[in-house]
């Protein structure tokens, strides 16, 4: 003979709640809808407050160390003493990359813009290149354009010496 086990058709573990019917379903009402989702549909949204401005304060970058995101000049380049040429920086992009930034002219002040040229990094080559602090002029997509703090750069020059 084979036994056919019993099976139930619930599919939920959950424990069933039984309501009374001499209680009202006034108790279980919500004053509010449901929600679905966490998003109330009937629920008014106010745009009349005006969206918050966002300030265009310039954000320096002070690289006391090696890490990513911190931006670097080789030594050599800040030892140049001609000051018609002007050193290109690099950026800590990640553990293993430098990212270059080219030097421009921009309203008479020479800015560093992103270039997409990339070279080798390693923890070995810390003592070829210094931290260097910069100011962020605009960020746009993928261009970054910073101000290099030169009197910091003399800086590195001195103590190089």
């Amino acid at each position: 003979k084979r036994r056919s086990s019993r099976r139930s058709t619930r599919t939920s573990k959950k424990p069933r709640i039984k309501r009374d019917s001499s209680t009202s379903d006034s108790e279980f009402d919500d004053p509010k809808p449901r929600k679905k989702n966490g998003v109330n549909k009937k629920q008014k949204i106010d745009n009349s407050s005006p969206p918050p401005v966002k300030k265009t304060v310039p954000k320096t970058i002070n690289s006391k160390d090696y890490s990513t995101g911190s931006f670097l000049i080789l030594k050599k380049d800040a030892q140049v003493g001609d000051p018609n040429k002007h050193p290109c920086i690099w950026r800590v992009d990640g553990k293993a990359l430098l990212q270059k930034y080219e030097p421009f002219e921009d309203e008479g002040k020479i800015r560093h813009r992103t270039t997409s040229v990339y070279t080798g990094w390693s923890a070995l080559d810390r003592d070829l290149y210094a931290p260097v602090t910069v100011t962020v002029k605009q960020h746009s997509n993928q261009t970054l354009i910073v101000d290099l703090n030169w009197e910091k750069l003399k800086e590195i020059n001195m103590d190089s010496d």
